[in-house]
């Protein structure tokens, strides 16, 4: 009894060790490497199953394309951290690229990293921060391009860092601040683009190629400004007089920038320098700005932008300058303004610019320089310009008045390109000297038309400048012409004469010209009518419309008592196949006179008729098609034709129901059954014996006399892969729910009497659930302390490892999987 309880106690202990060593795994095994390989020469690497991926050896990590990749990226989903090996010199383009996990990258503490290549942590998506080792010398272009979570680069004052690549650091959208070491030599372009939570570049005091001013990078003497950053809170910012050049993209983006003051020194502004400025609603130009170029997308997409001042020395605005500042209104341009273009799209979708008056040297208007400013209503073009090109006005569908600075043979000069109509739907107002004119005379109003004094007439301008003033219309000055007859005179109208004036033709005066009673206009020709048995007749004559009397002829004939007219006649009698017709006429002079004529009788015409509907022939007896019978002639007068007997015509048929197929007997399937020919017509095919079969599937499988199955299938499931009449019991012969899980040790009975021993991976006390007490059982057999046959169910649910015994291994797996550390499901592959 006591080495009994000493030996529970002892397994107590081991299961609750067991158990720790399970989910706290790392004293029982280390990290497995689950992949590695070369990338580089002397290069390894290796990936471990915790998601780190150690950069091993000496020297130069391979360079890779977007089109190839490093081995480890067939994992790239696992790797969450990356460790730089202490002999690693160079980490190659792209050797990092689009790792979507990696959070952490760990330098070794003697590293002797001295590059960083193109590309290397492109599209990293979850790098948060960097330590760049002071051995550093170069960051390549779009290094960390698109790291959107990467918040810090941590460079020291030691760093001998002295070049960063172009796009370096585009679109950081978390670092909110950039320290430039001192041996920086060159940064270049957009390296540090559209971080748009960037609040300061700070440069080390001692660089000799570079400066910082309130976080704003310059070059060493503060004669170029390089970046402003994207997210600097200042709302107003005056660029220094030290300032000849803005570069590209300086002010790219920024979000909180109110008021920009540009001062006179500044001669050059970049591309996309102020673009996407969205509160920027203030630009001011110093008087004597030596600007000459405002070059592309330079104030792009100012949202908030309402007026700008072009100075005098700007000579050209590039494509897209102002395109997009939908609420830009007044474009105005200092006196002498020395601007000779206007670029591509320049003002495109400046939806609020009301009118526009270009400067005098403006040569060019280029292709949808105004497209879409749909409010544009005015412009004024000078005399330079000749050529306005395709879609330069497209869309501004309300402009109006267009002011050119010269006549009109001048503007018809201008190339002017498709795409411009609603520039030459506008009312064109030119400006003339009036040197090419001639006198004209005075014109003598009429009754219809004005007159007009002298005048003098430019033909430069096409109008007159003086005089050919209006004289009122004189209502009497008519001229008549001799008149012509508008109504001719008969027996009942009067006759008009009617006047037209000359100058005139709707200025009329009328003449009455009175009745004419011999003139017959309106008559007509009668004929004869002959007399007839009741009416009298008359002679042809001539009848006027207008004195509604005859005007000759139409002499009275008497009444002549045999002049019939017979109508052709109508059958009174229908003559049928029994009884004579009869056909009566009428006169048509006088209903009341008739004659009648026998018409015999119709031996064709059945008037007392019936139909006789088809009588169908069948398998058995002989039919006849429908007809028609006479009862007046006893006899049918058509159809009726005999129909011989039709052996697929069953009309007498019962509908069999199918025979199921049993192990014992075969089945038919349903039947049609002929009465009359005493034979099955349709259907009934035997269908074979039913033939008892296990069908496998991903969960549960026929193995000799067992089944093995994954754990919590349930009763219902397993009978569906059984077939019809099987049944499962527990081991001691009882009746399962079908909702009950499948527990190791039940048995699958098959519709032909044989028997199947249910084994379920893990569960090895038959509860069909994986749990500490399963696992507990199998330590117990491993030991000796229960006993498993090695054929028994229980012990091949228990042994789950890869040792040839039951063992402590199998019981770890067991209990593992009952925490979740496992997939059981693995089991059955």
């Amino acid at each position: 009894m006591f080495m009994q309880k000493m030996t529970n106690k002892l397994l107590s202990i081991v299961m609750i060790i067991a158990l720790i060593l399970t989910i706290f795994s790392v004293p029982v095994a280390a990290t497995e490497i689950v992949a590695s390989g070369t990338c580089g020469t002397n290069v390894l690497w290796e990936l471990n199953d915790e998601g780190t991926l150690f950069i091993k050896g000496s020297g130069v990590i391979a360079d890779f394309t977007q089109h190839t990749f490093p081995k480890y990226y067939q994992k790239k989903d696992l790797i969450l951290t990356a460790v730089i090996g202490e002999n690693i010199t160079r980490l190659g383009n792209r050797s990092f690229y689009d790792l979507p996990n990696l959070e952490t990258i760990v330098f070794a503490e003697n590293s002797k990293l001295t590059s960083i290549g193109d590309g290397t942590f492109l599209e990293c998506s979850n790098l948060r921060s960097i330590n760049i080792p002071d051995t550093v010398t170069t960051i390549g272009e779009d290094a960390f391009y698109d790291c959107s979570a990467l918040e810090s680069v941590a460079i020291s004052p030691n760093s001998h860092l002295t070049s960063i690549g172009n796009d370096a650091f585009l679109r950081c959208n978390a670092i909110s601040s950039i320290y430039i070491p001192e041996k920086i030599n060159t940064i270049g372009s957009t390296a540090f683009y559209d971080c748009s939570a960037l609040t300061s570049i700070n440069v080390d005091e001692n660089n000799g190629n570079y400066s910082s001013c309130n976080g704003i990078l310059f070059n060493k003497d503060k004669t170029i400004l390089i970046q402003y950053p994207a997210n600097k809170q200042e709302t107003a910012y005056s660029i220094p007089t030290t300032v000849l050049k803005i570069e590209p993209d300086a002010f790219f983006n920024n979000k909180n920038i109110l008021e920009i003051n540009i001062s006179e020194n500044v001669n050059s502004i970049g591309q996309y320098a102020f673009c996407g400025c969205e509160k920027l609603s203030s630009i001011t130009f110093a008087e004597n700005c030596s600007v000459e170029t405002i070059n592309m997308f330079t104030f792009g997409h100012c949202y908030s932008l309402t007026e700008v001042t072009i100075p005098m020395s700007v000579k050209s605005i590039e494509r897209y300058a102002f395109a997009y500042c939908e609420n830009l209104q007044n474009v105005s341009f200092a006196t002498g303004c020395l601007l000779t273009r206007i670029g591509e799209g320049v003002f495109m979708d400046c939806k609020n610019i009301n009118e526009i008056h270009l400067p005098n040297k403006v040569t060019q208007i280029d292709s949808v320089a105004f497209y879409g400013c749909t409010s544009l209503t005015e412009i004024s073009i000078p005399v330079s310009t000749t050529k306005i090109d395709t879609n330069a006005f497209f869309n501004c569908n309300v402009l109006q008045n267009i002011y050119y600075g010269s006549i009109k043979k001048d503007w018809d000069l201008i190339k002017i390109s498709s795409g411009n109509e609603a520039l030459l739907a506008g009312t064109v107002h030119y400006y003339c000297e009036h040197k090419n004119t001639q006198n004209t005379i005075s014109i003598a109003p009429t009754c219809s038309s004005i007159g007009c004094t002298a005048g003098i007439y430019c033909r430069d301008c096409e109008k007159y400048i003086s005089g050919h003033s209006a004289i009122e219309i004189d209502a009497d000055a008519h001229k008549w012409d001799d008149g012509t007859i508008t109504t001719t005179a008969t027996c009942k109208v009067s006759g008009v004469k009617t006047y037209t004036c000359r100058y005139n033709a709707s200025h009329k005066k009328t003449e009455n010209l009175g009745v004419n009673a011999s003139y017959h206009l309106n008559t007509k020709n009668t004929e004869a009518v002959a007399s007839t048995c009741s009416e009298v007749g008359y002679t042809v004559g001539v009848y006027c419309n207008d004195c509604e009397k005859y005007i000759s002829g139409h002499t009275e004939i008497g009444i002549d008592v045999n002049a019939h007219k017979w109508d052709n006649g109508s059958i009174t009698t229908t003559a049928t196949c029994k009884v004579s017709g009869v056909k009566t006429y009428t006169c048509q002079h006088n209903a009341s006179h008739k004659k009648t004529e026998n018409l015999g009788i119709n031996a064709s015409n059945h008037v007392n008729t019936k139909n006789v509907a088809e009588v169908k022939a069948t398998c058995t007896t002989k039919g006849y098609t429908a007809g028609v019978y006479c009862n007046d002639c006893q006899k049918y007068i058509s159809g009726h034709a005999e129909i011989a007997i039709n052996p697929a015509n069953h009309m007498n048929t019962k509908k069999m129901p199918e025979t199921p197929a049993t192990f014992e007997n075969v089945g038919y399937t349903a039947g049609v059954y002929c009465n009359d020919c005493k034979k099955y017509i349709s259907g009934h095919v035997e269908i074979p014996k039913l033939v008892p079969e296990f069908t496998d599937s991903k969960d549960a499988k026929e193995s000799g006399n067992n089944i093995i199955s994954n754990n919590g299938l349930t009763v219902a499931q397993l009978l569906s892969q059984a077939g019809k009449g099987a049944v499962i019991k527990t081991t001691d012969g009882k009746s399962v729910e079908n909702a009950t899980l499948i527990g190791t040790g039940m048995v699958l009975t098959m519709a032909d009497g044989s028997k199947k021993e249910i084994v379920v991976y893990g569960d090895v006390d038959g509860d069909g659930k994986i749990s500490a007490a399963d696992a507990r059982q199998a330590l117990r057999a491993s030991v000796g302390l229960e006993k498993f046959k090695e054929d028994s169910a229980k012990y091949k649910a228990a042994k789950r490892g890869s040792v040839d015994k039951l063992s402590a291994a199998d019981a770890r797996l067991i209990l593992r999987a009952s925490v979740g550390l496992e997939d059981p499901k693995a089991w059955m592959k």
